[in-house]
């Protein structure tokens, strides 16, 4: 949805921008919640947050890391993907970046624990789900 957006209009518009800022607020309600129930009902998910940027030195690679984990989405149920743009303006992915430290722009953190920054192929990524 927002990739089609920022596409339309750009990744600059002031709409995109509120779009964005809005769905960030929703994938962060619905990360907290399924972290209660995978661990309340044992339902066996992983997590993965990527950071990535729009940033035209890095748009690349995040677009390959972003192609990477929807493969991988398809490829396994269990596993939920959460999206965040590092250069948001957003206070709440403000707070995600200080959280996490994050220095680069393009990360993937898998179950808060495994922090990858140089993702070429999906192997990386199930090593550590």
């Amino acid at each position: 949805m927002l990739a089609n957006l920022e596409n339309k209009f750009g990744k600059d518009n002031k709409y995109v921008k509120e779009r964005k800022a809005y769905y960030s607020l929703l994938e962060l309600s619905h990360y907290e919640e399924m972290k209660k129930l995978n661990n309340k009902c044992d339902l066996n998910k992983s997590f993965i947050l990527f950071f990535y940027s729009n940033d035209k030195d890095y748009l690349d690679y995040s677009v390959k890391v972003g192609n990477i984990l929807s493969y991988l989405k398809k490829a396994n149920p269990n596993v939920l993907i959460y999206s965040f743009d590092v250069d948001s303006v957003d206070p709440l992915v403000h707070k995600l970046v200080l959280k996490y430290e994050i220095e680069d722009p393009v990360l993937v953190i898998i179950d808060g624990k495994y922090r990858l920054t140089s993702i070429h192929n999906i192997d990386e990524i199930n090593e550590y789900l």
